[in-house]
């Protein structure tokens, strides 16, 4: 059931009076930042910086993460494939960069997993801009994919996310919405889009915040600077965007359906974010892309996240 929030401000406070006051999951088992290192031998990280661009989940090899031309949703199952309970995973390379810890969260949880995500298309019902041309390719997907997921007998959670860097625009003239406040509303507003088209089809639905953004790329940054982590780390606050993710977190207000959660304190330490791990884990493979092995690392903590939010 939909239930109204009020507006800007308000809604936020009121999502961040309540996230205080719920207990937090117990996100166990997964690489702590607390103790990223400053220095790291090359020859040691996993994995190695030469592997670290193609090292993606299995959607990308199974067709299941469409290309740009593409507008039919294509799927694939992972986690248990006789599992009971169905969850649904869409949205742009953000989200896929999560597969193999949701792959591992649903392996272990029994959950089926339908895969459906494409190169720079979010969650969002949002127009974006992708090669200075309207992305009108990924419109017609992201519709087609809710009308595939209203289809299905059952769905018990849906997860997505989207890149908050992504060029918006708007639908009447094309133009790119610019301003943080229009950014906000804009993607608040395509959310909500998408949500309403899950009503009373999906018992659940999880928006992932978007994951931090270095400034370039994490393999060539350590790469030139010898194994030094420092130069390549970057502020915690630069490097999220926080308009967008208050938007999210309007949405979670306006919806009792739906949460919006953010995993960026497994990812950095209180004021910065660091690019390797203690366990000599490669976090990134770009400027903003997770590695799939250091993905494959955060399942338990993506299980924990995901069976506290379905409760």
């Amino acid at each position: 059931m939909i239930r109204r929030g009020t507006a800007g401000s308000l809604i936020v406070l009121a999502v961040l009076i309540t996230l205080v006051a719920m207990p937090a999951p117990a996100d166990a088992a997964s690489p702590d930042p607390a103790d990223d290192p400053t220095r790291v031998s090359l020859s040691t990280l996993r994995p190695r910086i030469s592997a670290a661009v193609s090292d993606r989940g299995r959607p990308y090899a199974d067709g299941c993460h469409a290309a740009p031309a593409v507008t039919r949703p294509v799927h694939c199952t992972y986690g248990r494939r006789d599992g009971r309970i169905r969850v649904v995973v869409i949205g742009d390379s953000i989200t896929a960069q999560w597969w193999a810890a949701i792959d591992g969260a649903a392996r272990r949880g029994g959950w089926r997993v339908t895969w459906m995500t494409k190169s720079a298309c979010p969650a969002a019902d949002v127009t974006v801009r992708r090669l200075n041309t309207r992305y009108t390719a990924c419109d017609t997907w992201r519709r087609n994919v809710l009308t595939k997921i209203r289809g299905l007998s059952r769905v018990d959670l849906v997860v997505m996310s989207g890149s908050s860097s992504s060029t918006l625009l708007r639908r009447r003239d094309g133009s790119v919405i610019s301003g943080t406040t229009l950014r906000a509303t804009a993607w608040r507003n395509g959310y909500q889009r998408t949500i309403d088209r899950l009503a009373g089809q999906v018992r659940r639905v999880v928006i992932l915040r978007d994951t931090p953004a270095f400034t370039r790329s994490i393999p060539k940054c350590l790469a030139a600077q010898g194994g030094a982590t420092q130069p390549c780390s970057r502020d915690r606050s630069a490097s999220l965007s926080l308009p967008t993710w208050q938007a999210e977190l309007s949405i979670d207000a306006a919806y009792g359906w739906v949460r919006a959660t953010d995993l960026a304190d497994r990812l950095c330490q209180p004021t910065r974010c660091w690019p390797v791990t203690v366990e000599r884990f490669l976090r990134y493979r770009d400027d903003h892309h997770l590695t799939n092995t250091y993905a494959a690392a955060m399942a338990p903590a993506m299980y924990s996240r995901l069976r506290w939010l379905m409760r």
